[in-house]
């Protein structure tokens, strides 16, 4: 997470993989991440009409997207209700994509002590999505291969 603080600076983060086949999140880190329950994440993201859903990052090839208290989040339940208890008042979002599909998503997040993330933000993390997604994969692997044994 170093190289993609250089490209970015954050104060947290919440990187996963997903499952290429049925987009289930498999693996999670974090780093000051949000504290709320993961239910209550996942139903934000599935059931609400909330800003920059990953699944419409990566249905309209818009990769990635920023929610930020001087947007379009003023109206947004994961800005007011899940990341300002944390002290969050901005995020950009990441899906981890390559050629061969989907393999996961990036949060990042910054307090009130720092600006906004940006649309310049946004763009400048765009070029890391094929990298993270390529290190995801090669991350998985060898896990994949080992359980492949077992079975």
């Amino acid at each position: 997470m170093d190289a993609v603080a250089e490209v970015v600076g954050h104060d947290g983060y919440c990187l996963f993989a997903v499952d290429p086949v049925s987009g289930i999140r498999t693996t999670m880190f974090s780093r000051h991440g949000l504290t709320c329950s993961s239910l209550r994440l996942l139903r934000n993201e599935v059931a609400g009409d909330d800003a920059n859903p990953y699944a419409r990052l990566v249905s309209t090839h818009q990769v990635a997207g920023v929610l930020a208290s001087d947007r379009a989040g003023d109206r947004s339940p994961r800005l007011h209700e899940l990341m300002h208890p944390d002290g969050y008042r901005s995020e950009v979002r990441l899906v981890l994509v390559d050629r061969d599909g989907y393999w996961g998503g990036l949060s990042l997040f910054r307090d009130e002590r720092h600006h906004p993330f940006t649309g310049q933000d946004a763009d400048d993390l765009r070029q890391l999505s094929a990298p993270l997604a390529a290190a995801i994969t090669v991350a998985r692997s060898p896990r994949m291969a080992a359980s492949a044994r077992v079975g």
